[in-house]
Parts: structure tokens; sequence; C-alpha cells
């Protein structure tokens, strides 16, 4: 079985000298592992991008759809887990330890609230080097940072730490907002 899954791989780099950009291939067989009780579809995408090679592997029972189709299918469901995961653990939805029902709520609406923020803020983040970056990078690199609040009568002002490395990146999302419709 692994020899199939590094005969793919390797075809990978192979054919990747002479791609420009990245290149993938798929590849499928039926394995039984000992402790199976049948045989089941193992699908591997190999591919490179860059200087980087990797294998992804989906131990599947179904026998619909090409090695392409049901790789994505799965892709796709693991990328719906990881942002429940994010919004449960980053955003700390799971906190409603409290015994009234409207307390509990009120907090599940709020990192509802803090969720959606923190997309827009991912899509505009999506021309920088943050591009992709999960709510807690986000959150941690960007936005849990020292600051001085300067409150007058029409306006509240943030400054940030000259020191801060990422100040550039708040100078970009100030402009990208101003500029978004509505």
């Amino acid at each position: 079985m692994r020899a199939k899954a590094l005969w793919a791989e390797m075809e990978v780099a192979v054919w990747h000298r002479y791609q420009k950009h990245g290149y993938c291939v798929y590849d499928e067989w039926m394995h039984q592992s000992g402790s199976w009780k049948q045989r089941s579809r193992m699908i591997v995408k190999a591919s490179v991008d860059g200087n980087k090679t990797e294998g992804r592997y989906v131990v599947t029972h179904t026998s619909e759809g090409t090695s392409e189709e049901v790789h994505h299918a799965y892709s796709q469901r693991g990328d719906a887990e990881n942002r429940i995961k994010e919004f449960k653990l980053d955003l700390c939805s799971g906190r409603t330890s409290c015994h009234r029902f409207l307390a509990n709520q009120l907090r599940l609406l709020l990192n509802h609230a803090s969720s959606i923020l923190m997309k827009v803020l991912q899509l505009t983040l999506s021309v920088t080097a943050y591009a992709g970056a999960q709510v807690n990078t986000v959150r941690v690199r960007l936005l849990k940072v020292a600051a001085s609040v300067v409150e007058t009568s029409r306006r509240v002002c943030f400054h940030l730490p000259t020191s801060f490395p990422q100040q550039h990146l708040w100078h970009t999302l100030l402009a990208r907002l101003q500029r978004a419709p509505g």
C-alpha cells in the first residue's frame, strides 16, 4: 500500500520539474488492514507546490465518484469541521456555564457576532500575508495588542506602540474597510 502512495508522490515530483505552477496526481486502490472486517477504498492526492511535496489520504467505503471528486468532498467536510472548531475553541463559544438560559443565549449571540467580525477581517486580510489565516492567528497577532486609548468628546483613538511589528497591517485594514461598500 505504501509503495503505491510513494509512487504517486514520486510521479508528482518528476512532473513538477516540467510545470511552472504546482502539480497534483490522484491514485486509488482497495486495501484491508488486519483489524478491518472489509476492504476499503484508499485515495491519495500527491501534490507539489513550490518546494513543498505532500500526500493526503482518504479512506472510504463509497464506490461512487472519481478519486478527485471523493477527495474534494471529504476536504470540504474537513474544512467545515475546522470552522466549527475555530468557533468553539478560538472564540470560546463553548462557555455557556450560566444556569440561566437567556445569559447563555446572549453569550452565544455575542460569540456569533464576533465570528462575523472575524470573517470580515479575514476577507479584508485576503491580499496580505495573513490570507487564509485562522481566527486564532488573527486574534493573537493583530487584535491582542497593547494600545493606549484616547477618548475625546468626538472620537476614540487607539495609539499602537511604535514597535508593533504588524502596524502596517492595521493601516491596510483601515484603508480597505473604509473603501468597503455599506
